[in-house]
């Protein structure tokens, strides 16, 4: 069985080491020149890792920085919690759902550096929202109406 990082790997993946920030600006730039090169768009995950407690890690603004040079939309995808089946001790899954939300197109056309920390921002208050309401409890999500699963009475 191949690990997920060697599938990721075989897949195309950029792997960045935030800790080796000069690199990290070298790769996000001749990716960012690809892109518009080539008319490609790409996958990004960004907030680097999950921590245990059902949050996220702060959204990495190199991503923004890639789709507004790029002069490409935004389209946040936001996975839910796995913390119900995932053991932090052994980091060993059992099986659970995941719920995946597509979140609307942010637009970039037009912006430029200076806009970045204002759109980092709104992105990732729009996914931390999305991340909190899917990974609540079933039937306690914004929006969702809890079944009456009750029998009518029969008159």
């Amino acid at each position: 069985m191949l690990t997920v990082g060697v599938v990721l790997w075989l897949c195309g993946f950029i792997f960045i080491d935030h800790k080796k920030e000069a690199e990290a600006v070298e790769i996000m730039s001749a990716t960012g020149d690809t892109m518009l090169r080539d008319h490609l768009r790409i996958w990004v995950f960004s907030e680097g890792h999950r921590t245990g407690e059902s949050t996220l890690e702060p959204l990495q603004r190199e991503a923004i920085h890639l789709a507004v040079k790029a002069q490409v939309p935004i389209i946040p995808v936001v996975m839910s919690s796995y913390k119900p089946f995932f053991n932090m001790k052994t980091s060993k899954f059992t099986s659970g759902d995941i719920t995946i939300r597509i979140l609307p197109p942010v637009k970039t056309k037009g912006l430029g550096r200076g806009d970045i920390p204002d759109l980092t921002d709104r992105v990732w208050g729009s996914i931390l929202s999305n991340f909190h309401d899917i990974s609540a409890e079933p039937g306690k999500q914004a929006g969702m109406v809890k079944e009456d699963t009750r029998q009518a009475p029969n008159y």
